[in-house]
């Protein structure tokens, strides 16, 4: 687990990098009996060695704020180089379906990026995002 968070309704959720092989989820709520389902489905959490349109690749950061739930994709499994593009993924928790995504390019994420942590910014409607690569 490298991310968790809660959202002000207690809302858990928490996420899981492809660091290694047969990582069976990216993103989960864990429920008020401990147990967990993957979010937003099962299909957005299965992974078959690419990238996919609305499927994780390598999910190292969530992040509850107002209704929202952010996704930070790094889409690079492993630490072996990005893969297709890292995105941000905003959904929306009335729901559980995707609001808005972000996808970066190579001159904003290189090959050896890996995006990390996340915040918001409501002042300036932004979004700040480290990169540990």
């Amino acid at each position: 687990v490298t991310g968790v968070t809660v959202t002000n309704d207690n809302r858990m959720f928490a996420c899981f990098p492809r660091w290694r092989d047969n990582v069976p989820f990216s993103v989960v709520e864990v429920m008020p009996d401990g147990s967990h389902k993957p979010f937003p489905d099962i299909s957005w959490n299965e992974w078959r060695g690419r990238p996919e349109k609305n499927h994780f690749t390598s999910v190292q950061s969530v992040f509850a704020h107002g209704n929202s739930l952010y996704v930070l994709d790094t889409s690079n499994p492993k630490f072996e180089g990005v893969m297709g593009k890292p995105t941000l993924y905003e959904f929306d928790l009335s729901t559980n379906n995707l609001r808005r995504m972000y996808s970066f390019s190579r001159s904003v994420a290189p090959k050896d990026s890996y995006l990390n942590d996340l915040r918001i910014d409501d002042q300036s409607l932004s979004a700040y995002i480290t990169d540990s690569g």
